[in-house]
Formats: C-alpha cells, structure tokens, sequence
C-alpha cells in the first residue's frame, strides 16, 4: 500500500520549526558575535582558519580534522541531512539553515565522503571559521578571558540548537 506524500503537512512543519527556533533561541548567535566587540572578534579570528565559500558551493573544499569545529561569519550556509545510498527507503533529508553569525558543527558531519551525515551548500557568497582543537586550547592558554567568554556562548548556542532539536523530535 502505497501512500499518499503530503507536501503541506510538510509546509507545515517546516514553518512551526522557524517559530520553534525563534522561541527556544536565549539568545541570537549574531547577538553574541556583536557584543564580543571588534578587539576580541580579531584576536578569534587570529586563532581559527578563514575559508570564503562562494555561492552555491559546497564546503568540501575546506580541509577536514576530526574535531574541527566550524562558524559561519557571515552570509548563508544551508545543511541537508542525506540518507546513506544504501538504504531501500525513501527519505526527505531534513534541512536547515545557518547565517550571519552562528555555529554550523562539527566540521565532520558535513563533508562529502561516504560516512557523511549531512551535506552544506553555501545558499550566499559566505565566509567561515574553522577551529582546531589545539588551537582552541592555544587560545584558553594565551586569551584566558577571551576563551571563556567564547566557550560560554558556544555552549550557549548549542544548548539552544539541543532544545530545538528535541522539540522538533517530540512533534514529529
């Protein structure tokens, strides 16, 4: 038996997920960037790699280290989650999208290699910054403040895409 694909309960729920992230969110990621000021915003930024993505382009061009972590700093960057080409079913992949500033993940997830999860298009001409493990941990050691001021909000906005993750689960 064969059913029928709805495409406005679909509508539906992908618009009840914008009000969801608009009402979960503590605060705005872009928020976040502003008040660091341009100072500590530089001093980051010395810290982690700076990639230019032009758009319609995906992100594989950036070299991938495990534990990479990668922000977008400004223009639009959307992530589709892919099926495994294994499988038999047949799947939307869930899509979702990061712009100005914001956490985009782990860098993993959204490579294109077989083992990926995810796949992401820049949507507009986008820059981004990749931060390795040891240089977060070179700047907790030289930028104490700065880095508990960054890691605060990094926890910040994944507590925030963690609760709007979990509402999405809960009414799907």
């Amino acid at each position: 038996e064969q059913k029928d694909f709805n495409l406005s309960s679909l509508e539906a729920k992908l618009n009840n997920d914008e009000k969801l992230a608009e009402q979960e969110v503590s605060i705005k990621p872009e928020d976040l960037w502003e008040n660091l000021g341009a100072k500590w915003r530089q001093k980051l930024q010395s810290f982690s790699e700076t990639h230019k993505v032009a758009k319609g382009k995906r992100l594989s061009k950036i070299k991938n280290n495990k534990g990479d972590f990668l922000f977008i700093t400004s223009g639009t960057v959307e992530i589709a989650s892919i099926v495994s080409p294994k499988s038999d079913s047949f799947s939307v992949g869930y899509c979702w999208t990061r712009k100005d500033f914001d956490l985009i993940g782990e860098f993993a997830l959204c490579t294109a290699n077989e083992t990926a999860t995810a796949r992401a298009i820049a949507r507009q001409d986008s820059t981004l910054m990749q931060f390795a493990e040891a240089k977060l941990i070179a700047l907790a050691e030289q930028e104490s403040r700065l880095a508990a001021q960054f890691l605060e909000d990094v926890v910040c906005l994944l507590s925030d895409q963690l609760a709007i993750a979990d509402k999405r689960l809960q009414n799907h």
